[in-house]
Parts: structure tokens; C-alpha cells; sequence
């Protein structure tokens, strides 16, 4: 079983939003704390602007609700937890079978 050029490209997408918010995360934590780094995000997704464009009302808030760090493994796993039910429908849904 592979995956189809239609689910490659949408992990390739998800890679590139999941390590966008670690890279925006990284550059803005330097001048912000956590609170204020989340006031920003959160923002961004109000206005739906990247790299929060396209989220679900009330993703965003849940995936700043599990940050209690600046780390950036902490941003990119609970980000990520977003993208892995839409991953695996896509996997299913455009599955080549082998």
C-alpha cells in the first residue's frame, strides 16, 4: 500500500504549517513571553492570516491551550495533534493499494 501524490501532498503541506508556526513560535519568543506569544497566534487565527489560515473555529484555542512552554517541541507537538485525524482520513481516503 502507498500513498497517493494527493496525500503526499498534503503532508508535505502539513509539514510546512506545523514547522511555519515552530519557526514563527521560535522567532517571536525571543521578544515575547508565553502569554504574549499566544495573544499573537491567537490573533492570526482571528484573522485567519498565516500560517492559521484555514484552522476550524476553536483548534486554535485548543492547541495554544496545551503550551505552557516556548519550547518548540512542545509547539510542534501540540500543533501537530491538529493535523493527525485529517492526515490519517487522507491516507485512508487516497490510499493506492499495491
Amino acid at each position: 500500500m502507498g500513498i497517493s501524490k494527493i496525500s503526499r501532498t498534503a503532508l508535505t503541506i502539513s509539514m510546512a504549517f506545523v514547522f511555519g508556526l515552530v519557526n514563527m513560535s521560535s522567532a517571536l519568543a525571543q521578544e515575547r513571553t508565553l502569554a504574549e506569544l499566544k495573544v499573537e497566534v491567537q490573533t492570526r487565527a482571528d484573522h485567519n492570516t498565516y500560517p492559521l489560515a484555514g484552522l476550524s473555529q476553536g483548534e486554535d484555542r485548543e492547541a495554544l491551550g496545551r503550551l505552557n512552554t516556548l519550547d518548540p517541541n512542545e509547539w510542534t507537538a501540540s500543533w501537530s495533534i491538529l493535523g493527525e485525524p485529517l492526515y490519517g482520513q487522507g491516507t485512508r481516503r487516497f490510499a493506492v493499494v499495491g
